[in-house]
């Protein structure tokens, strides 16, 4: 078959083109400092991309989850942290409301009052809030979990309901306490120290007192379970950003490229590009002569 200027011409264009086609390519990889464009150029490559990517946005949605309920523990652990103050200090009112060398005055005056502010005080905590959200009313978070209707009746508004954030797919930690295990019990005995001391009745202060130390034992034990919560969320925490670091160093591995392999390659493509080209323009031009001379 003979050969022609014309399919010469044609080939030598092709392979040029081609040439082209792949620097053009590398410099794209390089602009954009990926390996492949699209999924097209690289299927494993970009499955095994699409994988990683995916696990990072789970793990984002678990340190989101996480952070939440960090949250919500240490504003919960705070509040305890003012209870048992309130209820130190209401034991020492009260014990001190036992002592015989104390008149009814000072029983119905000086103790009573700063009682009765201890109870107003303890009523503020028990109703606190984390993010407009009152912490102590199970899923009623948007009414305050107590009331006083009476001056000496202390009335729980909330639920039963456990709230719970996922920390990792098999893990979920329950991060509110129900308010009336926790707190009622010391509300209840306030009112009824506060009273007994107005009404100079010491039988129903020692029931008060024993009433207060028994509720700051269920107030410490409470507390220390959101203590251990708090640092469960933590190792999940840690883990998480652990497990992320890791997975963007594979995911840079898959996807990112290696910017002076990358100029090494353009370069070698460039400089075969010129070789291709300056051949190309000889055979042509030998063919064009050899044509003339024959």
């Amino acid at each position: 078959m003979r050969i022609t200027n014309k399919m010469m011409s044609d080939h030598a264009v092709r392979h040029l083109s081609e040439n082209m086609e792949q620097i053009a390519r590398m410099q794209e990889r390089i602009a954009s400092g990926k390996q492949f464009s699209s999924p097209s150029e690289d299927p494993v490559g970009a499955s095994h991309s699409l994988s990683l990517r995916s696990g990072l946005r789970t793990i984002e949605a678990f340190k989101v989850s996480t952070q939440q309920a960090s949250d919500w523990l240490t504003a919960t652990e705070a509040a305890f942290q003012q209870m048992e103050d309130l209820a130190t200090r209401a034991v020492t009112l009260v014990t001190r409301g036992l002592n015989d060398t104390l008149g009814p005055g000072e029983r119905a005056t000086s103790l009573a009052t700063e009682v009765d502010g201890i109870l107003a005080h303890a009523l503020d905590t028990a109703n606190s809030t984390h993010n407009g959200q009152f912490l102590f009313g199970g899923f009623k978070v948007q009414t305050p979990p107590f009331s006083m209707p009476a001056s000496s009746t202390v009335v729980y508004q909330g639920d039963g309901g456990v709230m719970l954030r996922s920390l990792s797919p098999a893990q979920n930690v329950p991060i509110n306490v129900l308010g009336d295990q926790a707190f009622l019990p010391f509300l209840e005995a306030l009112v009824q120290a506060r009273d007994a001391l107005q009404a100079n009745d010491p039988v129903t202060l020692r029931t008060a007192l024993n009433g207060l130390q028994s509720a700051l034992t269920t107030m410490n034990q409470h507390r220390t379970s959101v203590g251990a919560r708090l640092r469960q969320v933590q190792v999940a925490s840690d883990y998480l950003s652990k497990t992320e670091i890791e997975t963007q160093s594979l995911l840079s591995k898959k996807e990112d490229l290696n910017l002076a392999e990358g100029i090494s390659q353009l370069r070698g493509r460039e400089n075969a590009y010129q070789a291709a080209l300056e051949v190309s323009q000889r055979a042509i031009s030998a063919m064009g002569l050899f044509d003339y001379l024959r």
